[in-house]
């Protein structure tokens, strides 16, 4: 794997749900590529355990990212011990104060924030639907998943 593709080395990375499943695949890739990663996770011992696991600076954090509080604590957190993240992946159905679905957040330094949906409606909805349905998931390695 090119490990500088998305020039991620010693940048930081939020995911939450990074406890497990796909979460925590997504905070193994993060760590393959070099980010420092924040694993977010409402069971505080398995966030705890991944970020251990991580072969870069990782922290794991306790948090039921559906309370505002708990966020607004837990992104201090971040900013303190990692520094400003460049990339957050929400791996939950939704966060405080904001429309639940699939989004990847990206703040860049400067501190703006971009929120990226995955929709397809229409005819497209249908080509993602059939696209989605011949991938073999069970098989899948999560680099493969972003890819596809």
């Amino acid at each position: 794997m090119n490990t500088d593709l998305f020039g991620l080395a010693g940048r930081v990375a939020v995911v939450t749900g990074g406890g497990q499943g796909l979460g925590r695949g997504i905070c193994e890739l993060f760590a393959a590529v070099g980010a420092k990663v924040a694993v977010l996770d409402i069971d505080a011992d398995l966030a705890d355990d991944v970020a251990r696991s991580l072969p870069t600076e990782a922290i794991g954090l306790g948090v039921d990212v559906r309370h505002k509080a708990e966020l607004d604590d837990a992104t201090a957190d971040v900013l303190r011990r990692l520094g400003a993240p460049v990339a957050w992946v929400n791996n939950v159905g939704g966060l405080a104060g904001v429309a639940a679905g699939p989004a990847l957040y990206a703040i860049d330094p400067s501190g703006a924030a971009h929120r990226y949906y995955g929709t397809a409606v229409g005819k497209g909805r249908q080509a993602a639907k059939t696209a989605i349905e011949r991938l073999d998931l069970t098989n899948l390695s999560c680099a493969q998943g972003v890819v596809e």
